[in-house]
């Protein structure tokens, strides 16, 4: 096919399906989340290359200097039957985490989740281009992500977010 054939049409989203069924405050009742606290929040499937042991290690750095912050981890491990969502609870155990990390499994409402967070991460390692960042950047919310695939596409590093190496917990 000649150059001039191909057009590239990048991912959108309807801003108007974003539909935040419940509040922040009922997200955080809901989760027993402490209204004082900060929450950040990461989103997709569970497994290694979504990035979410990076994002708990990541969790553990900042936790020492911000211990006012919860974590939490929205999806399902369905590729592995749930037992890379235990190890993830595990290695959140190691690191010292409990009480301060929410694993919400599969939600039927993810946008309001999303949209109570004060900070949106996604640690990927391979990417195309995700529509969680199209989404969260669209609800106004600071994103921190894996320059991979599409990404910097999206997230301009240090003009629209944050870019981090992918498997950089640091």
């Amino acid at each position: 096919i000649r150059p001039e054939q191909i057009e590239v049409i990048p991912n959108g989203i309807d801003c108007d399906r974003l539909d935040c069924q419940v509040s922040q405050e009922e997200i955080f009742r809901r989760f027993r989340i402490d209204p004082r606290k900060r929450l950040v929040v990461t989103m997709g499937r569970l497994g290694p290359m979504k990035g979410q042991e990076e994002f708990l290690k990541g969790a553990k750095q900042v936790s020492a200097e911000m211990p006012n912050t919860v974590w939490m981890i929205i999806g399902k491990d369905v590729e592995f039957k749930g037992a890379y969502e235990a190890k993830l609870k595990m290695l959140a155990q190691d690191l010292g985490l409990d009480g301060q990390v929410i694993f919400t499994g599969y939600q039927d409402d993810p946008f309001s989740l999303l949209n109570a967070c004060d900070l949106f991460v996604l640690p990927s390692k391979r990417e195309g281009m995700p529509l969680v960042v199209l989404e969260a950047a669209a609800l106004k919310k600071a994103v921190i992500a894996s320059a991979v695939g599409g990404i910097p596409e999206v997230v301009q590093d240090g003009v629209t977010g944050i870019l981090i190496p992918p498997g950089d917990s640091q």
